[in-house]
């Protein structure tokens, strides 16, 4: 329900976030990823990359490619550089992970 609420023609990102806070808190990879992208990105949220962070190192955790490929685009945009800097450089092998090309 949670990316219905998400979709280009609604953005109803205030009710999305608590769809996916639950699902996320139930363990659900897809949902920790997607809370990970909303904090990261200020969707229906202030901009929070700690809380992004969180979430997102629950969802890589459990394997979700999406959640590798976020990473690798925070890491390579240098966003997490003050909260994991020892990770940084490393972007690019996420990305290969993720078997994304981009």
């Amino acid at each position: 329900m949670g990316k219905h609420l998400w979709v280009e023609t609604i953005k109803d990102y205030s009710k999305a976030i608590i769809l996916f806070q639950s699902s996320a808190e139930w363990g659900c990879a897809e949902a920790q990823y997607s809370l990970a992208v909303m904090y990261g990105e200020g969707l229906g949220t202030p901009k929070d990359l700690l809380r992004a962070w969180y979430w997102l190192e629950k969802s890589l955790n459990k394997g979700c490619n999406d959640a590798r490929r976020y990473f690798a685009h925070l890491i390579m945009t240098n966003q997490l550089q003050d909260i994991l800097p020892d990770k940084v450089m490393r972007g690019p092998s996420y990305l290969e992970l993720s078997g994304s090309p981009e």
